[in-house]
């Protein structure tokens, strides 16, 4: 066996092959397999090149990817976190004029994370240990208080 490796062009153009041969997507992809292995495209790949070249679109390049503009910087986003704590995600993204899940991965990525409703920094700062064990402490007494008047 040789030790071709195909590239995206190849595959793509194997694709289109089957694709005028009349396969269908799910056995164009197990053709892909049987002859390239680990190396062919994955099966959620293939439908993608189908519809293309059912819309007569042959073009097996890579085409750049358009990437959503920067709308703010980490550090606006934990500035405006910083005065806007109580916030739900959904509301930030509201007033940032962002979906949530850009929220989501921004705030994930800067390290702030939400724990039982309450946004706490994932490396406490010195600052914030001792709010954060209050917060933790007052949290444990109020749901030890209702949960024993419920009982």
């Amino acid at each position: 066996m040789s030790d071709f490796v195909p590239n995206n062009r190849h595959l793509r153009e194997v694709l289109i092959f089957l694709f005028h041969s009349m396969k269908m997507v799910a056995e164009a992809h197990r053709e892909l397999q049987k002859v390239y292995g680990d190396a062919a495209l994955c099966e959620t790949t293939c439908p993608d090149w189908f519809r293309r070249s059912k819309n007569g679109d042959f073009d097996v390049d890579d085409r750049p990817h358009e990437r959503w503009p920067r709308i703010f910087e980490d550090a606006e986003l934990e500035a405006f976190h910083d005065e806007h704590q109580c916030q739900t995600q959904k509301e930030f993204a509201s007033d940032l004029g962002v979906t949530r899940q850009v929220i989501s991965k921004r705030l994930n990525a800067v390290g702030i994370i939400q724990e039982q409703g309450t946004w706490v920094s994932h490396d406490l700062m010195r600052r914030d240990v001792g709010r954060h064990f209050f917060a933790c402490e007052h949290r444990q007494k109020k749901g030890f208080s209702s949960s024993h008047r419920n009982g």
